[in-house]
């Protein structure tokens, strides 16, 4: 749960998080950004996009590749 109220933020920032989330994780932190944000508020958000073409799961506890 974001400790914030509906609509009432301008700008959410995540640097690199959803790299490190799998799906159901990255669906849900979505729905709580889109919840958060005021309407025409921006939301920048990066991901690490190097695939690694090795198994459908793979990475450590740092980092886990969804193929």
């Amino acid at each position: 749960m974001f400790p914030t109220d509906d609509y009432a933020i301008n700008l959410a920032f995540a640097a690199s998080l959803f790299t490190h989330l799998l799906e159901n994780d990255a669906s849900h932190y979505f729905s709580k950004i889109r919840r958060c944000l005021k309407p025409n508020a921006k939301a920048l958000i990066s991901i690490h996009t190097t695939e690694q073409k090795v198994e459908r799961y793979s990475g450590n506890e740092f980092r886990v590749e969804v193929q």
